[in-house]
C-alpha cells in the first residue's frame, strides 16, 4: 500500500513521495520479504518449492532496492530491477506456476491472484521508471544544453569583438585577454573530462571520452545524452569535499587570471565582476555524509562556471578597448 501511495506521489510530484517509497522500499527488504520467505520456508518440505521461495525473495529483494536505487539516483538502479523482475516473471512465476498447479485442469483462483498482484508490483514500477526518465531527459538534457548553447554564443562574440578590432594600440592588449581566457577554459574542460571519465569508468580506470565530448568552434562540448552514467554521484561529492589535484589546479587558474585582470582594469571598475571569478559561486563546499549532487548536477555547475568566465571576458575586452579610445 505504502509503495502504490508512494509511486503515485511520485508521479504527481506531490511532497514528501520520496520518503514513503523509500520507506516501503526499505520494510519490505528488511522486514516483509524476509518474514514471509521463513514462514513459507516452515510451511514447506518440498526442496523444489523451497528453492522457488528463496529464488522469488531473492528477485523482489533486487527488485525493491533497484527502485529505491533509482528514486535516490544511485549507481546500479537499472541493473537491479531488470535483474529482480527477470528472475520473478522468467524463474519464479513459471517454475512455481508448473509445481503447484501443473495437474489442474482449470483456471485455479490463486493463480488469478497472483497474476493480479505482480501487476501491482510491476505497473507502479513502470510509472515510477518512466516518470524520473521523463522529467531526465525535459530538464536536465534541456537545461545543459540551453546552457552550451549561450556559452558557445557569448565565446563566438568575444571572438567577433576582437577579430573586428582595427586598433592596433587596443588588440595585443585584448588578444593577451582572450589568451588568458582560453588559457583557463582549458583548465575547466579538462577537469570536466576528467570528472566524466571517472564516473562513466570502472574502479580504478577512467573511461576512455571520446565519444562524449566534440569538439567545436567553441572548444569541447559534452554530448549529455551520450553519458552512461548521469547520476553518478560519488565522483562530484568527492571533488567538492576533497583537494584533489584537479580542483587545486582550477581554483589556481582562476586565482591567476583574476589577478591579471585586476591589473588590466580599473580596480572599482573590476570588483563588480570578480565575483564571478569565485570558484566558491559555482563549486559549494559540502557534507559529504549528507548531501549528495549527482554528475549532471556538477556539469551544469562548470557550465556555469564557464559562462561566467566569458561574462567577465567581454567586460574586460570592453572596458580596454573603452581606455585605450579615450
Amino acid at each position: 500500500m505504502f509503495f502504490i501511495m508512494g509511486t503515485v506521489s511520485k508521479v504527481q510530484h506531490w511532497p514528501g513521495a520520496g520518503l514513503i517509497l523509500s520507506f516501503s522500499a526499505l520494510s519490505g527488504v528488511l522486514l516483509f520479504i524476509p518474514a514471509l520467505l521463513v514462514s513459507k520456508l516452515r510451511e514447506q518440505d518440498k526442496k523444489s518449492k523451497r528453492i522457488v521461495y528463496i529464488l522469488g525473495a531473492a528477485g523482489l529483494i533486487s527488485y525493491c532496492l533497484g527502485l529505491l536505487f533509482k528514486i535516490q539516483h544511485w549507481p546500479l538502479a537499472t541493473i537491479l530491477v531488470v535483474a529482480g523482475s527477470l528472475m520473478i516473471f522468467l524463474v519464479v512465476f513459471p517454475w512455481y506456476t508448473r509445481i503447484t498447479w501443473k495437474d489442474d485442469k482449470t483456471v485455479n483462483a490463486r493463480f488469478i491472484f497472483m497474476v493480479i498482484g505482480s501487476m501491482a508490483l510491476v505497473i507502479p514500477g513502470l510509472m515510477l521508471n518512466l516518470s524520473l526518465q521523463r522529467n531526465y531527459e525535459a530538464g536536465y538534457y534541456r537545461q545543459l544544453d540551453e546552457q552550451q548553447a549561450m556559452f558557445e554564443y557569448k565565446f563566438m562574440s568575444n571572438q567577433y569583438l576582437i577579430s573586428h578590432c582595427n586598433d592596433t594600440s587596443v588588440l595585443p592588449a585584448l588578444k593577451d585577454i582572450n589568451a588568458r581566457t582560453i588559457e583557463l577554459l582549458q583548465v575547466v574542460n579538462e577537469t570536466e573530462a576528467g570528472l566524466i571519465a571517472l564516473a562513466e569508468g570502472q574502479p580504478g580506470a577512467k573511461a576512455d571520452i571520446s565519444g562524449r565530448i566534440i569538439n567545436t568552434e567553441a572548444g569541447p562540448a559534452i554530448k549529455y545524452a551520450a553519458l552512461t552514467s548521469p547520476f553518478n554521484q560519488f565522483v562530484i561529492r568527492n571533488f567538492l569535499a576533497n583537494d584533489t589535484d584537479s580542483k587545486t589546479e582550477l581554483y589556481s587558474a582562476l586565482k591567476e587570471y583574476s589577478d591579471f585582470l585586476s591589473g588590466q582594469l580599473p580596480a572599482d571598475d573590476f570588483g563588480s565582476y570578480s565575483r564571478q571569478l569565485d570558484p566558491s559561486v559555482y563549486l559549494p563546499g559540502i557534507d559529504p555524509e549528507k548531501e549528495r549532487i549527482s554528475l549532471m548536477a556538477g556539469l551544469h555547475m562548470f557550465e556555469l562556471m564557464k559562462s561566467g568566465i566569458l561574462a567577465v571576458e567581454s567586460h574586460a575586452l570592453s572596458t580596454v578597448s573603452k581606455q585605450n579610445n579615450r
